[in-house]
């Protein structure tokens, strides 16, 4: 399940960012902050941004940057950062972004498999509508939990 990699130290509500890079920054660090990854992986997943631009915003709203898998990341996991204000990424469609959900996969296959978690995640309305809702980790948990069982 996906409270398995997304943790309450990973998870942090009305973070003010003032760019993307400071959002993406928030959201990486919290994976740091929790030891799933190391501070050189924060500077991966900003090089990724800055070479790769705006594909991570993959669905309307929601930024889910990542960087490959490295001897950066001890332990997968997924962190939740909702926005005080929305960033603009540059993606023409899915800006701007009111979430960053940064994932750390050990290995490819993690990562990928993180990354489908997510998407079937994010294709819940029930989840999207009650993240803009919910205020600690309690109602987040609750609410993910309520949805996909």
């Amino acid at each position: 399940m996906i409270l398995d990699y997304l943790l309450e130290d990973m998870v942090a509500f009305d973070v003010k960012a003032d760019d993307a890079a400071d959002a993406i920054t928030s959201a990486t660090k919290l994976l740091s902050d929790a030891g799933a990854v190391t501070t050189e992986y924060i500077d991966d997943v900003l090089a990724a941004y800055e070479r790769f631009g705006a594909y991570i915003v993959l669905v309307p709203h929601v930024a889910i940057p990542h960087a490959q898998p490295s001897g950066k990341t001890n332990k997968s996991a997924i962190s939740f950062v909702r926005l005080k204000e929305p960033v603009v990424f540059g993606h023409s469609t899915n800006d701007p972004v009111h979430y960053v959900m940064a994932l750390a996969g050990k290995d490819e296959d993690k990562n990928i498999e993180l990354l489908r978690d997510l998407m079937g995640f994010l294709s819940s309305e029930t989840i999207m509508t009650g993240i803009a809702q919910v205020s600690n980790y309690k109602e987040f948990s609750l609410l993910v939990k309520e949805v996909l069982g």
